[in-house]
């Protein structure tokens, strides 16, 4: 039986009088890809916002590779792990951003070893060596001295995936990875993904690339108005559901291709 990785409980989250987040539960297993789809303001990348601690819940229960991150007691009091836990937890997930985020002041390389020497504590010639294979895994061995401008968008995507994954991280969630990119671009960030699936990797992928999401993903769910309408696998979600809200974004989706 798979170990669970994350669960989630009726987690919410508003800003001000807007209720963002309406109480959404699913549970993630080991190697399990989980794709997010739904429309624009929908609480996707708020929710994966929330499991990586860049905002804080209002409300729910969270469990990440057996560490309690958050939990909500009887009088609607919501309670934060302490800080070396919270800290591990952020170790444990990494995060891929639809815009980069690398630092343009530094080079490819030292982009990659940051984290892991100054978060890690790992030593230089480690972290180096460690670097130098994931850019060689990714399609970029010659990259190494090179700076973000010089890259193409689809380069540095794959770079902020190395990033991510020179942390070892346990579990990677994707934040629409391709939104950013032209769309020749897009397949080179998406076969980085795929493989990844392949080794087994723990993975949410919030995307708005359906085909990709029917190809990769083991489960699906289907997000509006900050609450999930559907979970399924592939096949249910985009071959079977019977659910009006579903086929009417699907729908639009396909007249949008």
């Amino acid at each position: 039986m798979s170990k669970t990785m994350i669960t989630v409980k009726n987690i919410e989250k508003r800003f001000g009088d807007l209720e963002v987040l309406k109480g959404i539960s699913f549970e993630v297993n080991q190697g399990d890809v989980y794709a997010i789809i739904g429309p624009s303001g929908s609480g996707k990348s708020t929710l994966l916002r929330c499991l990586n601690q860049l905002e804080m819940a209002d409300g729910g229960d969270v469990t990440i590779c057996d560490k309690v991150l958050l939990s909500t007691d009887a009088d609607g009091n919501v309670h934060y792990c302490d800080v070396p836990t919270c800290r591990q937890i952020q170790l444990d997930v990494g995060l891929v951003f639809q815009n980069f985020n690398l630092f343009p002041h530094l080079s490819i390389l030292e982009n990659i070893i940051e984290a892991p020497i100054h978060v890690l504590e790992e030593d230089r010639k480690s972290a180096v060596a460690n670097a130098e294979a994931l850019l060689e895994k990714l399609g970029l061995p010659d990259k190494r001295d090179a700076y973000p401008y010089q890259l193409s968008g689809g380069q540095q995507q794959r770079v902020s995936i190395a990033r991510a994954l020179a942390l070892n991280p346990k579990i990677l969630c994707f934040d629409e990875p391709t939104s950013a990119l032209d769309p020749e671009l897009t397949g080179e960030v998406l076969k980085v993904i795929h493989d990844l699936a392949q080794e087994n990797m723990t993975m949410i992928i919030v995307t708005h690339e359906m085909r990709f999401a029917e190809e990769v993903a083991d489960r699906v769910i289907f997000m509006d108005q900050g609450i999930i309408i559907e979970e399924g696998t592939p096949y249910e979600i985009f071959n079977q559901t019977i659910n009006e809200r579903t086929m009417r974004f699907l729908q639009k989706i396909q007249n949008q291709e």
